[in-house]
């Protein structure tokens, strides 16, 4: 489980509507669904989540099905923020909101559900970021 945090858009998650034109602070949680993109010494670069129905998993894009108590979506304004883990009772950064994959067809079938983000991750990048800052 993550706790994702950005300065995006608020919606309703299951209309199809266009997004006011203020951010707000937003934050909310989901789950890694899976590791992709580019390698670097081994490790994938990218972690991917999807936004779940609390209702139905037929729109589901990966992973469980089962959606967080405040299911987070990246949206409009959120791209750099973070997402953190707790480890040891303290937020570690683990990823940065870098991509969202809309679906147009999932949007006229379930609104928002099922759409997928993507962070870039963090830990990929340790050793380059433990030689940079000296």
């Amino acid at each position: 489980t993550y706790i994702g945090v950005g300065f995006g858009k608020p919606a309703f998650a299951t209309k199809n509507q266009i997004l006011p034109n203020k951010s707000l602070k937003i934050a909310g949680e989901n789950v890694v669904d899976s590791i992709t993109g580019f390698e670097i010494d081994g490790n994938k670069s990218v972690l991917m989540s999807d936004f779940d129905c609390p209702w139905t998993n037929n729109c589901n894009s990966m992973g469980d099905s089962i959606p967080k108590n405040l299911e987070y979506l990246c949206s409009g304004g959120d791209s750099g923020g973070g997402i953190f883990r707790t480890s040891n009772k303290q937020l570690v950064l683990i990823g940065l909101t870098s991509l969202t994959n809309f679906d147009i067809q999932l949007q006229a079938k379930s609104g928002y559900y099922g759409q997928t983000m993507g962070f870039l991750r963090i830990s990929t990048f340790n050793k380059w970021i433990l030689n940079n800052m000296k």
